[in-house]
Order: C-alpha cells, then sequence, then structure tokens
C-alpha cells in the first residue's frame, strides 16, 4: 500500500512538472510551481530523515531549489518530470510484482461448507474460525487445520507431504489444510486455526517480505549515500566557485546514484516477478545472488525425484496366471482409487463388465468382473478373503500387491515409485551447467540406485538425517552448496546448506528453505537460470549506468545544457540500465 501512495505521489510531481513546462512554453511563468516541487522534494528527505533513511530527494530536492534561484525554470521542468517517471517506472514494476502473486492463492480453496445452527452453510475461507464444524466432500479439499471427527477419513496429502499414497485417519488425527477427502463419502471435522495461517497464504506474505528486501548494491548504497551525497555537495562547491553554479549542478546530476539503486530494485524486482509467476517463491536478494556460485547439488529422492506415484515395474504369476487374468485384475482397480490400483488398472483397456466392487481403504478391493470374484490388495487381506497361505513378496524392497481370481491366487504386481518426468531433464541441464549432482536419501539401497542410474548421478542411500548434514558440510569445503527436499527429515540438511529449496508444501519445511518450487522440480532449472540472468542483468545495467554518467559529467563540463546532462547522466542512465537489465531477464541472453 506504502509503494502505491508513492506512485500516486510521483504522479502527481510529474503533472505538476508538465503543467510548468506547458506554462514556460506559452510565455507564463511558472517558477512557483518549481519552487512548490523543491519544497516537496526536501521535506520528503526530512520526513524519511525521521525514519534514519537519507534518500536522493535531496539531490532532487536542492537542484531544483538552485534552478529556481537562478531563473532556470524550463530546466528545472525537466529535471522534475525525468525524476519523476523513473521513480514512477520503479513504483510500478515493484506493484506488479506483487499483483502477480496473488496467483499462489488460487491454490487455496476459497469457500468452505460449516455447520452452524444445525444448518450447513458455505462461508467465505476467512470467516472459518476455530471451533467451527466444517464438512469436506469426497474430493474437496480439506480448508484450514482441524482435527477428524468421523470415525475415519482416507486422504490424499501429496499437496501437503508430497507422498502420492492415500493416507487413513481415525478420529481425533490432525488433518492440514491441503488435504484431499478420499473417503468415499462426507466427513466432519473441528477447524482449529483460521484460514490465515495456510501455507500458501503465508508463502504469498514472506514473498512480499522479501519484495521489501535489498540486494547488495542497494544495501551498499544505503551504507555510503550519506559520505557519497557529502562528497557530492563538496564536488558541487568547488565547481560552482570555478565554473559557475550551473556547471556545478553538472556535478550533482551526473552523479546522483539513483540509476544504480532504480535499476538494482527493478532487476531483483523483476526477477522476483519472473520466479512467481513460474510458481518459485525465494526470500531476498541474497538467494538469486549465491545460486550463481553453487557449485554441487544434494537431492533427496522420494517426492523430489520421483512422484510419490507408482508404476508396474513387473508382473509375478501365481498358481493360476493367463493374459486375460491381468484384464480382470485391470477391471476390478479401476474401482479403487489408491495409486496402486490405478498403476495395475493401467495395464489393460479392456471394457470389462463390473458387477460390484467393494473397496476396503488402506487394505484392498473386492469386485465382480464378468462373473469371475476378484480379491486385489495386501497380502493378509488377500489371504483373508482366499483362506490359502500365500508367498512371501517377490518384489524385493519395493510394493506388492497380491491379487486372488475365483479364491485362486493368480498374481503378484510389483510395483515401484514414478520418477517425476522432469527429472532426467533438469538433472542433465544440472550437469551441463558444470554442477556435481548427487542424491542423500533414507531410503534402502536398491530403489536409490535404480533412479540414480537413470539420472546418471552418484548417491548415497540409506542416509540418516544427520549423515546428510555431514555429507553438505563436506561438500562445503570446495564452495556453496544447495540442497532441495521435500520432508522434515531434510530440515537439518536445508538449513546447513547455503542455499535450500523445498519442492513440498509442509509449512515447517517450506519455512526452514531459501526457495520454495511450487510446480515441484522443474522449477529448479527456473532458479538456476534467472538467477544467473539476474547476475548478469545487474552488472550490465551498472556498467552502462556508469559510462553513461561518465559521458554526462565530461560533455556537461564542456558546456552542454543542464537537460542534456541529466537526459545522459541521471535519467538517461537510469532507463537505459532498466532497459538493459529487462532485455537480459526476458531474452536471458
Amino acid at each position: 500500500m506504502a509503494k502505491t501512495h508513492a506512485v500516486r505521489l510521483w504522479i502527481t510531481v510529474l503533472a505538476v512538472s508538465l503543467t510548468a513546462l506547458a506554462l514556460e512554453l506559452l510565455g507564463w511563468d511558472a517558477s512557483s510551481l518549481i519552487a512548490l516541487l523543491a519544497v516537496v522534494l526536501l521535506t520528503r528527505f526530512a520526513w524519511k530523515l525521521r525514519e534514519r533513511r537519507v534518500t536522493i530527494d535531496l539531490l532532487m530536492g536542492f537542484s531544483l531549489l538552485v534552478l529556481y534561484l537562478e531563473g532556470m525554470v524550463f530546466e528545472a521542468t525537466l529535471v522534475a518530470s525525468l525524476y519523476a517517471v523513473a521513480e514512477i517506472a520503479e513504483g510500478l514494476v515493484e506493484e506488479l510484482a506483487r499483483r502477480r502473486l496473488t496467483s499462489l492463492e488460487e491454490l487455496l480453496p476459497r469457500s468452505a461448507l460449516v455447520r452452524r445452527d444445525g444448518r450447513v452453510v458455505e462461508v467465505s475461507i476467512g470467516n472459518v474460525k476455530p471451533g467451527d464444524i466444517v464438512i469436506v466432500p469426497h474430493g474437496g479439499t480439506v480448508p484450514v487445520d482441524s482435527v477428524l471427527l468421523s470415525s475415519y477419513a482416507v486422504f490424499d496429502t501429496s499437496m501437503v507431504t508430497g507422498e502420492h499414497i492415500p493416507r487413513r485417519l481415525e478420529r481425533g488425527s490432525l488433518v492440514e489444510s491441503g488435504y484431499v477427502n478420499m473417503t468415499g463419502a462426507a466427513i466432519e471435522l473441528r477447524a482449529i486455526r483460521p484460514a490465515g495461517e495456510s501455507l500458501l497464504q503465508l508463502l504469498v506474505r514472506e514473498t512480499e517480505e522479501a519484495l521489501a528486501r535489498k540486494t547488495r548494491i542497494e544495501r551498499l548504497f544505503e551504507r555510503v549515500i550519506p559520505a557519497y551525497i557529502v562528497l557530492l555537495f563538496a564536488l558541487y562547491a568547488a565547481a560552482s566557485i570555478t565554473l559557475g553554479p550551473d556547471r556545478g549542478l553538472v556535478v550533482i546530476l551526473a552523479g546522483c546514484p539513483s540509476a544504480y539503486i532504480i535499476a538494482s530494485s527493478y532487476t531483483y524486482m523483476l526477477s522476483i516477478s519472473l520466479l512467481a509467476r513460474r510458481g518459485i517463491v525465494v526470500r531476498g536478494a541474497q538467494v538469486l545472488e549465491k545460486v550463481p556460485r553453487v557449485w554441487a547439488i544434494v537431492l533427496d529422492k522420494t517426492g523430489t525425484l520421483t512422484l510419490g506415484s507408482l508404476k508396474v515395474a513387473k508382473i509375478v504369476p501365481g498358481r493360476r496366471f493367463d493374459e486375460k487374468v491381468v484384464d480382470i485384475v485391470a477391471a476390478a482397480a479401476r474401482a479403487s482409487l489408491h495409486p496402486a490400483s490405478r498403476a495395475i488398472a493401467e495395464l489393460s483397456q479392456e471394457p470389462l463388465p463390473v458387477d460390484y466392487a467393494r473397496e476396503e481403504p488402506g487394505r484392498g478391493v473386492v469386485a465382480g468382473v464378468a462373473g469371475h470374484h476378484v480379491v486385489l490388495g495386501s497380502r493378509s487381506f488377500v489371504e483373508e478373503y482366499t483362506g490359502e497361505k500365500l508367498p512371501p513378496s517377490p518384489c524385493g524392497s519395493t510394493t506388492t500387491v497380491y491379487a486372488a481370481v475365483n479364491g485362486v491366487y493368480v498374481a503378484a504386481f510389483c510395483l515401484e515409485e514414478e520418477l517425476d518426468p522432469s527429472a532426467v531433464e533438469v538433472v542433465e541441464h544440472l550437469k551441463n551447467m558444470g554442477l556435481r549432482v548427487l542424491i542423500a536419501s533414507g531410503d534402502s539401497h536398491g530403489p536409490v540406485r535404480r533412479v540414480a542410474e537413470k539420472l546418471g548421478v552418484e548417491f548415497y542411500a540409506g542416509f540418516r538425517p544427520s549423515d546428510k548434514t555431514k555429507l553438505v558440510e563436506k561438500l562445503q569445503a570446495r564452495g556453496p552448496v544447495m540442497v532441495v527436499g521435500d520432508g522434515v527429515n531434510d530440515l537439518p540438511m536445508l538449513a546447513a546448506a547455503d542455499v535450500g529449496a523445498a519442492v513440498a508444501r509442509i509449512a515447517l519445511v517450506a519455512k526452514s528453505a531459501d526457495a520454495v518450487l511450487l510446480k515441484g522440480l522443474v522449477g529448479l532449472r527456473d532458479l538456476f537460470n534467472v538467477s544467473l540472468r539476474f547476475h548478469t542483468a545487474i552488472m550490465s545495467s551498472l556498467i552502462v549506468a556508469t559510462i553513461l554518467k561518465l559521458l554526462a559529467l565530461v560533455v556537461g563540463i564542456g558546456g552542454a545544457s543542464l537537460p542534456v546532462v541529466l537526459v545522459i547522466g541521471d535519467d538517461g542512465a537510469t532507463l537505459t540500465a532498466v532497459v538493459a537489465a529487462t532485455a537480459r531477464l526476458i531474452r536471458g541472453r
């Protein structure tokens, strides 16, 4: 809101400046308007000084005052107009960045069903209070953190935990906002926290706070600007004595640091905006400054490189097996929403009739398919229905689903986690950049090795959180290290890293990370690309601004008019630097 007010102020300054310019061109006296603008800028400087902030309003206000006293009203109108344009541009870029962040909130439900006065009513999510009884229909998203009142419920927790296997919870269990009800019927919850404490709203707030943080260039100028202003005034005094007051202003107009500050701020705001549009939240300019210096990346496996969803790796025949068995079992599996059932259902598209189906959440499915009685699920579940002792899992460390048809064990389906489709491309992109990529996982050796071989990277399996932290510290002996994880067990590793990125939406994990990749691992490539462009854009804009300021100083001392000096050395340098930064960021050159 403060930034919106600032933009309005500069629009007003621009309007007054252009009015003064028009009056001058018509031959009317506009000096009083210039005096008014000088007073406004100097007053604004004094007001900011109360907050212990030294701004360049002092330089511009002083310049307008000198021009007014020298009777150079036309030049003063140009100085005020161009300065206002540059300030408006900076404010609008930040405002645009903030508006784009509101798209993150679209992932949250906007309303909720609440039981009040014996009736179920729909209210906006902001009106859900702790203690309210919330009704969530099948397929609906839990709007606020709650406690389960129904006897049990099955949830898709992938939005919160990254885990795609449904989770069964009993009465009294904590249910986090973002869980999706997969029970098959509506459930009742008691809200324990307001919607304002949800994770995505937290991320939006933290990104807005990041917009208020400074780049390294801005922080440097904030530290030196008081001494820098004193130096400029000293040089102004010397130049005024030797060359005259109007030539003395050349030093102030060409030396004004606004081009550096605005170009740096603009580049940062545009980078934050670009990342937000791609589902990436970063906490401050220091993240963008650190990423290009990273030499190694440590990746967690489950939920980071893998989707958490399953696919059938192999089928182990049972006592009676033929091609029709797969069609029959796949048809029965379509009656379930469990990820394992979905994977098996994809094995066949044969449209066999399903006579009846019943799912026991967390255990298995019983179905009638084309006259056959099918039982599909865990070993104990199938044994319970068939009365047959089944063999131990033939699938090793991977998930096993047993199937029986007409009371006879027919097959075991071995399922493994599905690799994120973007993982191969993203990891290859990182390796081509010269980065060392490693996997550090708490999973057993087999699953981790399979993923590592597909990606062509080194790996460490069976690692405890403390082991992961030690690995990061060992790699840091050579240079900055980035860690990408998704679970609470990754917190120590994320905290130890120079840059920690979270791909999950667990609040504790997201709050501890330097960056949050809301769209998954694919965001990692964008984070590196934008960070590299940010670094290049900052350098390019500062070099361009410096060259133009030196040119303005030379032509100004040589006798060029003040508007020419201003156009080249201050506002011209600012706008040119902004254009250079935009070209680097948007085109990626």
